[in-house]
């Protein structure tokens, strides 16, 4: 049986059937081909970025210690982790000091250490303003991030200060002031 054959019938004429077979073999490669493409996905996930994600979280823990923390605030929560691609290490803190004083604090520590600030932005809780802010930092490839919750907010902490790597959304905006402050 030739190829030929197949699509085409002893007297000459189109075999529907055949087209609809190799139709069917084409629509069946689809999902091996998405199966194997998520393979090499997931394997270069957890063999090149999986090491990669823990080498910046010890970075960024090393990091994070060195950071003189604000005098008389109080340390609610602490957490480091990492996934493949991702790290994060960060606390929250209660602390009757103003919005001001923490980020001159911050501004002051971070600087010391090589961190940049290169952006401050509102903070909304579900669109309402509650006066949250959040202060940018970066060191290279790190990002470090100043949360005050806001006067009106009602979270079990006053701030947040975290320290990421590869926490960049997809469509991350990158004003002028983070390439002026030598981000990465």
């Amino acid at each position: 049986m030739s190829l030929k054959s197949y699509f085409r019938k002893d007297d000459g004429r189109l075999n529907p059937l055949g087209f609809i077979g190799v139709g069917a073999i084409l629509i069946g490669l689809i999902p091996i081909a998405l199966i194997i493409a998520f393979e090499v996905f997931w394997n270069y996930q957890f063999r090149v970025n999986g090491p990669k994600a823990v080498t910046a979280q010890a970075e960024l823990e090393n990091e994070f210690r060195s950071i003189t923390p604000l005098p008389g605030a109080t340390a609610i929560y602490y957490h480091a982790s990492n996934k493949p691609g991702i790290a994060l290490v960060s606390d929250t803190y209660r602390t009757n000091l103003s919005y001001g004083e923490v980020r001159k604090h911050y501004n002051a520590e971070l600087s010391k250490q090589g961190w940049a600030f290169y952006m401050e932005e509102p903070l909304t809780e579900w669109g309402k303003d509650l006066g949250g802010k959040e202060a940018h930092y970066c060191k290279g490839r790190y990002r470090a991030e100043l949360q005050w919750a806001g006067e009106r907010a009602n979270d079990g902490f006053d701030y947040a200060f975290s320290m990421s790597w590869g926490l960049d959304a997809i469509f991350e905006r990158y004003p002028a002031p983070f390439y002026k402050a030598g981000c990465q």
